[in-house]
């Protein structure tokens, strides 16, 4: 029996290391990933004073969706911001496509796991760039659906915008990643799921949704707007670090309880819900200190590096990486046991 319990306690060590290997190399590629990007769109938004190339390619391809659906719309600049402004008819602008509406943040972030998860070159490449073009796509689409919501049904424009479209990105790119871990790597197909779980799941799954939908009212963030209405001409907000420390750490504890929830009505393995929640706090306790230290010092290092940090504590992203990931480890448990 001693023996036994452990065998069991050095299992589960040897799982969490695993794991925390997995996203080391998830977030050490993420990171290097979002510092070539942030060169790019300095060397283009700073040094040249215009919108970057991608983010152009962007709107004129959401512009013909738009006319494919009966929208009369067009491009035009949008200065002296590096933004694309999207025209009605005579000109008037009912919207702007900046860097954040070009996805390549959320492709940067299913390159940098396919990279910790690789299988043979051919396939990884392959797979990269099919999910990227896919991506590109949902995207794209998703700006010209915005625009037909925006024109014509303005009143579901914001829950459209800051909620059904995000699920809907992000969404995409959790099935791009179980479909490579499930029928790439490890070749199986996953396990039934009971429908009383299913709607556990939606219902946390909405709870994460209605921490993002009250922010605005529970949580003190003064970078909400900032980020929101980014220009050349804005201010720096004033920090109160003690209200901002306690709402963050406030948000992301609700965060984090709503995701180690999924995982486990996910896959019924309590010790997986465990080994998220230890994992996001590990993570907050490296990357708060990185975002405080950047906003004591007001941005040094930029913008954009300070917005992707940020994005990881006030959003369930983690849990995004977690679920192909513990698809992972049951394959590697199974692989050991054979």
């Amino acid at each position: 029996m001693v023996k036994d319990s452990q065998k069991s306690t050095t299992n589960k060590k040897s799982e969490f290391r695993v794991l925390l290997l997995l996203l080391a190399k998830f977030i050490g590629l993420y990171l290097v990933l979002i510092f070539v990007y942030n060169l790019y769109l300095t060397y283009f938004n700073d040094t040249l004073q215009t919108c970057d190339p991608f983010t152009e390619i962007v709107a004129n391809q959401s512009v013909r969706i738009s006319k494919w659906i009966g929208l009369d719309v067009s491009t035009g600049k949008a200065d002296p911001f590096p933004y694309i402004s999207l025209l009605m008819e005579r000109g008037k602008r009912y919207a702007i496509v900046n860097e954040g509406c070009n996805a390549l943040s959320v492709m940067i972030v299913f390159v940098a796991f396919i990279f910790a998860f690789p299988s043979r070159w051919y396939k990884t490449l392959s797979y990269i760039v099919l999910g990227i073009l896919f991506l590109h796509i949902t995207n794209i689409s998703r700006i010209a659906l915005l625009s037909y919501t925006k024109i014509n049904y303005p009143e579901y424009y914001k829950m459209s915008h800051d909620y059904l479209f995000p699920v809907i990105i992000y969404g995409a790119v959790i099935i791009l990643w179980i479909v490579w871990v499930q029928f790439f790597l490890t070749k199986k197909k996953g396990s039934s799921t009971r429908s009383t779980d299913i709607l556990i799941l939606l219902v946390l799954l909405l709870g994460l949704v209605g921490v993002r939908y009250v922010e605005s009212d529970w949580f003190y963030d003064p970078f909400l707007r900032y980020f929101k209405t980014l220009s050349s001409e804005q201010i720096f907000p004033e920090v109160n670090f003690y209200k901002l420390t306690i709402s963050h750490v406030f948000r992301y504890l609700l965060n984090a309880l709503l995701s180690s929830a999924i995982v486990y009505f996910w896959f019924r393995e309590f010790k997986y819900a465990k080994y998220s929640f230890y994992l996001f706090v590990l993570v907050f306790l490296i990357l708060y200190p990185m975002y405080l230290y950047q906003i004591y010092h007001k941005f040094e290092l930029g913008e954009m590096p300070v917005f992707y940090i940020r994005r990881f504590l006030i959003q369930p992203i983690l849990l995004f990486v977690l679920i192909p990931s513990f698809y992972f480890l049951q394959f590697i448990k199974r692989k050991n046991r054979d």
